[in-house]
């Protein structure tokens, strides 16, 4: 009884490394540069809200704006990660739902809205070279009400006027 024998040339083998190669591949690659992308958002967001926390704290605007563009750049810069630029910190005094300022004792309210504007590096030009500075422009936004009474900013963020 004679058998034929069935030569297996590896024709399988090759057409998934291909289908890996040229369709998994770069769905991979997406979801990490997503993963990026999603993390710096999230830093950045947190460090618009530090730098409107600290401008609440000081006694005037200009301190303020100063506050925070400080602690807005050094929460991005200690981030952890290469991949964020912080480019731009605007701070805005506001006068919260345009009633004059004013709350019920007469003391005077501020809302304070920190624009932070940042620069996210992107994976795929730098993979595929296509350009030599691969970025993204990204904005996010935090606002806070400063407490007209002074006894419960103090106890709210002991030393945050000193920082």
């Amino acid at each position: 009884m004679s058998q034929k024998r069935v030569f297996v040339r590896g024709q399988a083998c090759v057409e998934t490394v291909l289908v890996f190669c040229f369709l998994l591949l770069p769905v991979v690659f997406a979801i990490i540069q997503m993963a990026t992308i999603t993390y710096s958002y999230l830093v950045a967001h947190e460090a618009a809200f530090m730098g409107v926390r600290c401008a609440v704290v000081q006694e005037s605007v200009s301190k303020g704006e100063d506050a925070a563009k400080f602690a807005s750049t050094l929460i991005l810069m200690m981030a952890g990660t290469r991949d964020i630029i912080p480019s731009n910190v605007t701070l805005w005094d506001k006068d919260p739902l345009g009633k004059g300022g004013t709350d019920d004792a007469g003391q005077q309210v501020h809302m304070f809205s920190v624009h932070q504007e940042y620069h996210q590096n992107i994976f795929f030009p730098m993979l595929l070279h296509l350009s030599p500075v691969p970025l993204m422009k990204f904005t996010t936004h935090a606002r806070m009400v400063r407490s007209p009474d002074k006894d419960y900013l103090t106890k709210a963020y002991p030393g945050a006027a000193e920082w």
